[in-house]
């Protein structure tokens, strides 16, 4: 990815996964790239061209176009590849329903898979992956101040990445379809 998209060495890469639309926090990224420029932004996935010139023209205005960029999207099987070549991922879900505030979305679990360190919203279930595992950061979505000290503390502390990083590993294990399957298995077997 880094490559691909010609990422200064010097600059940490960080990435979003998925839908890249409303609610899902990445104008707020964007705003707090604006506050921190060892940062380089990726949105890899999908987007309706109306939303994607939006996030242009915010990008434009943020005057963040040469350390922000759109990548993909790509198929299910290549995104941990991708992903892997990031510093650290980013789940910026926002608080617009229970559904939202309480979810745990497959990016969260790529980047595990990923073993990449991750920034995410501080709801309940993503905090509890992130906090149980110690595999990163929480933050405010709602607030581009708070965001963009997640983003510097990630970036700055090397020693945390590096546990982050190994940590991924517990999480990956315990994060895969065959313990999931088996959930799923069980609660059929009670059914029937």
């Amino acid at each position: 990815l880094r490559k691909i998209i010609g990422v200064p060495d010097h600059l940490t890469l960080m990435v979003y996964s998925g839908s890249i639309t409303f609610n899902r926090g990445v104008e707020n990224i964007i705003r707090a790239v604006a506050k921190v420029p060892e940062v380089y932004f990726v949105m890899m996935g999908f987007s309706t061209d109306q939303f994607k010139q939006s996030l242009v023209d915010l990008i434009k205005e943020e005057q963040v176009g040469d350390r922000v960029s759109f990548f993909g999207p790509v198929a299910h099987n290549e995104v941990s590849t991708y992903l892997s070549s990031a510093d650290f991922g980013v789940a910026p879900i926002m608080n617009i329903c229970l559904s939202y505030y309480y979810c745990a979305p497959n990016k969260l679990f790529e980047f595990v898979q990923a073993s990449l360190p991750v920034l995410a919203s501080n709801f309940p279930e993503m905090s509890k992956v992130v906090n149980d595992y110690s595999i990163g950061f929480t933050f405010d979505p709602a607030d581009v101040t708070d965001i963009a000290a997640a983003i510097s503390k990630m970036i700055s502390d090397k020693e945390s990445q590096s546990v982050f990083r190994k940590n991924t590993a517990k999480a990956a294990v315990r994060f895969q379809w065959k313990n999931e399957e088996q959930k799923l298995l069980d609660i059929y077997t009670k059914i029937a």
